[in-house]
């Protein structure tokens, strides 16, 4: 019986600290899209394979397109057409082997 209600008693404590990590979680996320959206200019992040998962609403209005049609589509969509390739192989490349341009340098 005593064994019972102690794994009840962890159970719990296990479930209550669990519930905490994900509101915690949750205000960390709010927080972040909050500070998304307040930027003055347009943020686009993309994943490793050049599509598009996040984006502000200044980056809406800056190239015309939707959250809806931008989301899932690769990045390059938003460059000249001349640009696009180009900038695939950098991303990949990139990805491949990362390193800090030279705007990241610090000169001594």
């Amino acid at each position: 019986m005593i064994s019972s209600v102690r794994d009840a008693s962890d159970r719990k404590n296990i479930e209550r600290a669990l519930q905490e990590k994900n509101d915690s979680l949750e205000r960390a996320n709010a927080k972040f899209r909050q500070l998304l959206e307040s930027a003055p200019d347009g943020i686009v992040i993309a994943s490793r394979d050049g599509r598009i998962v996040l984006i502000n609403s200044q980056t809406e209005r800056l190239f015309g397109y939707s959250r809806e049609e931008m989301i899932g589509r690769p990045v390059e969509m938003l460059m000249p057409s001349p640009l696009r390739q180009t900038h695939q192989q950098h991303r990949t490349g990139y990805f491949d082997e990362p390193k800090s341009g030279r705007w990241a340098r610090v000169s001594t």
